[in-house]
């Protein structure tokens, strides 16, 4: 995990800081793990079946 953390913060050239507590925290949530993700993944659904209509 630090490896992988360490190559994002070198390509995207930022950085994360204590990128383990906030890993953990996703872990214990109870609703959702990944809420930006989901809503990601809705959007783009959504925008497709936009475009199919059309």
């Amino acid at each position: 995990m630090k490896e992988l953390i360490s190559g994002l913060e070198q390509l995207f050239n930022i950085r994360l800081g204590n990128f383990y507590r906030v890993y953990q925290g996703m872990r214990i949530r109870k609703k959702s793990r990944t809420p930006f993700l989901d809503n990601l993944k809705e959007s783009l659904e959504q925008r497709m079946d936009e475009a199919d209509e059309n």
